[in-house]
This record gives C-alpha cells, structure tokens and sequence, in this order.
C-alpha cells in the first residue's frame, strides 16, 4: 500500500531530470486524486487505491520521457484563466500575453471592437481578450478541427458568447474588417534544433513548423489582413526573435505604416506590429 506521503519523500527519485520533481509529483497527485495541493499537505497518510495508483505510475513514466506536464494534466493558465489544452493544441505561453495586451491597449477606446484572432489552438488570446472586453465582437480561426473543439470547449467553460469559431486557413474564410488582428501562428524553420528540446516535441508540428525558414504563413498573414483591418486597424503577430528585421520589411512593404517590434519578457524582439491606413 502506497500513501501520498511516499510519493512525496521521492518525488526527486522518481523524476531525476526534473527541475522541478516536488512540483510535479504534487501536480500528478492533485490530478490523480482530484484535490488541491493543500489536500497533500494535510492528509500525507492517505492511501492511493489500485486506479489511481496505476494512473499515477502512468504519469509520472510520461513525465520521465520529458511529457509536457500541461498535456498530463490537461490545462494550462493563461492570462486570467486555466484553459483545457491537449495535443491538438500548442501550450500557451507567457510570451504570447503581450497579443493581448497590444489588443486591448488598441481596443481601450473603441465601443463593441472586432477581433480577429488567427491560429487560435485552444483559444487562449480571443478567451483572454473575451474576458476583458464582454462588449468585443472576436472571431476564432483554426484550420485543425480538433483545436476549434478545444477553444469551444473553453469558451463554454467560462460562458464567454461573445466568440465565434470558424475553421480556415488564415483568412481565406473570413469575411468582413476588424479593429485589431493578432496571430502566434507556426514560424519554426524545419531545422531549428529546439524542435527537439522541452515540451516542443510533444507539440503538434502543424502548429509549430513553417516553410521558407519559417516565414510562409507569417507571410500570409500579413498579406491576408492588411485588406482586412479597418482604417488604423492593429495587426499584431508573434514571431522568432531572430526574424523580427525580416518581418519589419515584410510588414512595410505591404503598405502598414507605424511598424515597431515589442519585446517579451526575456527581452526578445517577440511581436511586431503594424496598423492600417487608407
């Protein structure tokens, strides 16, 4: 018979590649048991029947192969929010908070505001966005079926209605012009060697990888939208800090005007931006 507390007292043993072995074993418990973290601390004794047992050891073997914990435990938080992610779906990051807060800088002063958001994957940025702003009109785009699924999911979770979901590449199913388009869409070169490092690996290609040394649908995005966005509409897209230069002339030559690159929290050139101007 195994208790909470054994699981604990190994958790470095039973995770030695982890930097954060104690954390993840109380995670796995957690989602094992069904509990919070302080559940562990007050009931150590407690014993884990068969099931869970099996789960757990289950887990922790993924977690051992260096399986993204967010997948393990189904959710990740983002922004204001805990959001169901999976493999159809990349792990949101810190980094892509930055889209919003460049949305809803853009958006502060304009009454029922149009989102586009392209690339949605688990709908983290419309969702963050929707949660601010109960009067934005947003529109979700995927083209994986499977991640639409997903952002729906969430939308239903926090009873966010304000959010349409439409399955397209990029804008060739969108209709209409917007306020503010944002996209962290696949800008990862075939050969980029951190495709084989971290959560990366585990995470759907489709949504990582992209052409032309990683700039084809960068490209296309901000070819697609310049004809998309209202007069001095914002588009915002994420991007490789090394192509920041390359995306500031792509950005320029389709005709954006007040083009600029915002930094990420490691001080990364992560987001340019340009707006629409008639």
């Amino acid at each position: 018979m195994k208790v909470i507390a054994d699981y604990l007292k190994n958790s470095q043993n039973l995770l030695p590649n982890s930097d954060s072995a104690r954390l993840d074993v109380e995670l796995l418990l957690c989602h094992t048991l069904g509990v919070e973290r302080s559940y562990l601390l007050a009931y150590p004794e407690n014993a884990l029947s068969l099931d869970q047992r099996k789960n757990l050891e289950q887990w922790i073997t993924q977690r051992q192969a260096g399986y993204p914990m967010a997948y393990l435990l189904q959710k990740r938080d983002f922004w204001n929010l805990t959001l169901k992610v999976n493999e159809s779906t990349l792990i949101p990051r810190p980094e892509t908070e930055l889209l919003v807060e460049l949305a809803l800088e853009k958006i502060k002063a304009i009454k029922n505001p149009s989102i586009l958001d392209l690339g949605t994957g688990s709908g983290a940025i419309a969702l963050a966005i929707a949660e601010e702003r109960s009067d934005a009109w947003i529109i979700a785009v995927d083209r994986q079926q499977a991640a639409i699924q997903v952002a729906m999911e969430n939308a239903r979770r926090y009873q966010f209605n304000n959010i349409s979901y439409i399955v397209s590449h990029w804008c060739d199913a969108i209709v209409g012009k917007f306020d503010v388009i944002v996209s962290n869409p696949p800008y990862i070169k075939l050969t980029d060697p951190h495709l084989q490092q971290g959560d990366v690996r585990f995470e759907p290609h489709t949504a990582l990888i992209a052409a032309q040394q990683g700039f084809s649908d960068l490209k296309i995005i901000i070819k697609q939208s310049y004809s998309r966005l209202n007069a001095g509409g914002l588009l915002a897209v994420e991007h490789g800090c090394e192509q920041a230069a390359i995306i500031r002339e792509y950005f320029a030559y389709q005709g954006y005007q007040k083009i600029e690159t915002q930094f990420d929290l490691a001080g990364l050139e992560r987001v340019t931006l340009g707006y629409f101007h008639e």
